[in-house]
C-alpha cells in the first residue's frame, strides 16, 4: 500500500469552490453557460476537481448534467 498524504485542514483553509472555478477552462466553462441557459443542472465533477484542490494540473474535465 503506498503512502500517500491525504489533504486535510489546508483544503478547508482556501477558498476551494474560487480555486475551482477560476481553473475552469474557458471551453468548459462554455459548455457548462450553455447548458446552464438551457435549464439543465450541470457541475464539473472528478479528478480535475480532485487535481485542482491538490495543486496538480488537471488535464481532463468531467461534467455530470441533468440534460
Amino acid at each position: 500500500m503506498a503512502d500517500v498524504p491525504v489533504p486535510g485542514p489546508e483544503l478547508t483553509a482556501r477558498d476551494v469552490a474560487t480555486d475551482v472555478a477560476g481553473a475552469i477552462p474557458a471551453r468548459v466553462r462554455d459548455l457548462l453557460d450553455t447548458l446552464w441557459d438551457d435549464g439543465h443542472a450541470a457541475y464539473v465533477v472528478g479528478g480535475s476537481v480532485r487535481d485542482v484542490l491538490l495543486g496538480r494540473d488537471a488535464h481532463d474535465w468531467d461534467l455530470a448534467t441533468s440534460a
